[in-house]
């Protein structure tokens, strides 16, 4: 397996401008190292129903779904390569591309800071590397990286995931199953490990039929068990601590 990492180097002219050297914006490559970002945030909160329902918002396939997509609307612009995308260019939507993403002939891509401006006049930039090696049918992934959100050459908002994931895929039936371990730090939320097991989604649009999702942060365990199977309704069952049962919904906002 391919070793992972994060670019992370040093660009600007200082003016608060854009760096028209290398494109994009000063301190274009000054995103934050995965692991040093997810080791510099204070633990999660687990210990409120709103938190919890936060975390559970993060869990099976948000996060993975937001690093392989590149954002854009335009197939123009970002610019398509031979296994790339790169930017140098304006969308049809007025959004300025700048960096590169690439990927493997597995599709694992790595990222020296690709991403857009937007209408605040911050930039949306994603950084770091995954692999994934396997087939359709069954397939495994590791990744290190994030996307942040970049302020006149500061990061002001952001997330980051270090971790594995597999994914079962049966073309028969066309369902699949999932499990992961990833430890997980989002601003504004704090660190928390997420470990996925035996989720199983088939035939309930609102929440996978079956499996477990448990968080762990600062010495407490939110664990949650999917139901959709036998409840389609969005609420999944969640302990803490073992504690007694509640209920939270669950969300692919992310």
């Amino acid at each position: 397996m391919l070793g992972l990492g994060v670019w992370v180097g040093c660009t600007g002219d200082g003016g608060g401008g854009k760096d028209t050297a290398v494109g994009g914006p000063d301190q274009w490559w000054s995103t934050p190292a995965v692991s040093d970002e997810i080791a510099g945030l204070s633990a999660g909160d687990l210990t409120t129903a709103s938190a919890g329902d936060e975390w559970l918002a993060w869990g099976v396939r948000p996060f993975w779904n937001a690093l392989f997509s590149t954002g854009a609307t335009d197939t123009a612009c970002p610019i398509a390569g031979d296994l790339a995308f790169s930017g140098g260019c304006t969308d049809a939507d007025g959004r300025e591309w700048w960096g590169e993403i690439a990927w493997d002939d597995d599709w694992g891509w790595s990222s020296e800071g690709f991403g857009h401006d937007r209408e605040d006049g911050c930039w949306e930039i994603r950084s770091g590397t995954t692999y994934i090696e396997g087939s359709a049918a069954a397939t495994s992934y590791s990744f290190q990286a994030g996307i942040w959100t970049v302020c006149e050459g500061v990061v002001s908002d952001g997330w980051a995931a270090d971790g594995s994931a597999t994914h079962g895929f049966d073309m028969d039936r066309y369902d699949y199953t999932w499990g992961s371990n990833v430890s997980l730090g989002v601003r504004g939320l704090g660190s928390a490990t997420l470990a996925e097991r035996d989720v199983y989604v088939a035939s309930c649009a609102h929440e996978p039929d079956a499996g477990t999702l448990t968080v762990d942060a600062d010495g407490h365990t939110l664990a949650y068990t999917y139901d959709g199977a036998s409840a389609c309704d969005g609420a999944v069952p969640v302990t803490l601590d073992g504690g007694d049962e509640a209920s939270a919904s669950w969300s692919t906002s992310r």
